[in-house]
């Protein structure tokens, strides 16, 4: 995980063997939106989006349909018409984005009111690279829900929330550490009689060859 101004952290070699990293099946969350303040080249390539200008207003979230469906939001998390996100104390500390990169995708939104018209911009991206992936939360004031909860359930979502995205960042990318089979299901919620798309991979240069098996048990 990065957060704000980290360029004091990384020399020459540090940002070449992070991006080696998640593109060989790592997860990388960037908690404070762009990590640094400067160009950094080797970087570039891992952002899932670009920063624009700061957002001039008080903005509230909104899990997405991509977010359920991702399972992110839904489940362990209220999903995207949980009452509890409009209780949630306001913030003001993002920028606008755009030009989402390829393979990228919007599993949140913050939500801002400009007269009676409603401005929504990209407040949790994902985005696969390589075997892995990187997310970024383009929010800088995330920790006033802990802090000073104006709303008493206020800590408790927030915690909630970083040790559910910490899970699911793992649990989405192709592979699980130190495992060399993964297996994806095409949707999150399957409904009875409704068909399904399963798929089996294994990692690249795996010493494993056998044949995996598949077991579809009821219940």
């Amino acid at each position: 995980m990065l957060g704000l101004r980290v360029e004091g952290f990384l020399d020459d070699a540090k940002p070449r063997l992070l991006a080696d990293w998640v593109k060989n099946g790592g997860a990388l969350v960037l908690a404070r939106g762009k990590p640094v303040t400067t160009a950094i080249a080797t970087l570039e390539p891992l952002y899932p989006m670009n920063w624009d200008a700061p957002v001039n207003t008080e903005f509230r979230w909104r899990p997405t349909s991509v977010g359920e469906e991702a399972g992110l939001f839904g489940a362990d998390l209220p999903g995207r018409d949980g009452a509890i996100w409009q209780k949630m104390p306001p913030l003001q500390e993002a920028r606008s984005g755009s030009d989402l990169k390829p393979f990228s995708q919007v599993l949140l939104e913050g939500v801002a009111m400009q007269g009676q018209r409603e401005s929504r911009f990209p407040l949790i991206v994902s985005r696969r690279f390589g075997e892995g992936q990187v997310v970024t939360i383009n929010c800088d004031d995330l920790w006033r829900w802990d802090f000073f909860p104006s709303f008493p359930e206020a800590s408790q979502l927030y915690r909630d929330f970083w040790l559910q995205l910490f899970n699911w960042v793992v649990s989405y990318s192709d592979f699980l550490p130190g495992r060399d089979y993964a297996l994806k299901v095409s949707h999150q919620s399957i409904e009875v009689d409704k068909p399904v798309r399963v798929r089996v991979m294994r990692r690249p240069g795996s010493q494993d060859k056998s044949e995996p098996k598949l077991v579809i048990t009821r219940d």
